[in-house]
C-alpha cells in the first residue's frame, strides 16, 4: 500500500519562458551546435535552420516541463 497521499488539487508548475537564464543559455547553445553541425554535414542552410528550429522547440518544451 502506498504510504504517500497526494493532494488531488496539486498542479504541475509549468512555465513556457522558464525562470533560469542558464537553462535558456544551454538551450541556445544546443540549438546552435545542432544547426552548425547540420550545416557543415549537408551544406544546406535551409535544412540546418529547420533542424535548429525543431531542436529549439523540443528543448524549450523540456525546459518548460522542468
Amino acid at each position: 500500500m502506498d504510504n504517500v497521499v497526494k493532494s488531488p488539487n496539486q498542479r504541475v508548475n509549468f512555465s513556457v519562458l522558464g525562470a533560469d537564464l542558464v537553462e535558456w543559455l544551454i538551450v541556445c547553445l544546443l540549438c546552435a551546435v545542432a544547426t552548425a553541425g547540420v550545416a557543415v554535414m549537408t551544406g544546406s542552410v535551409v535544412s540546418a535552420a529547420v533542424v535548429g528550429v525543431v531542436v529549439f522547440i523540443a528543448s524549450a518544451a523540456v525546459v518548460a516541463l522542468l
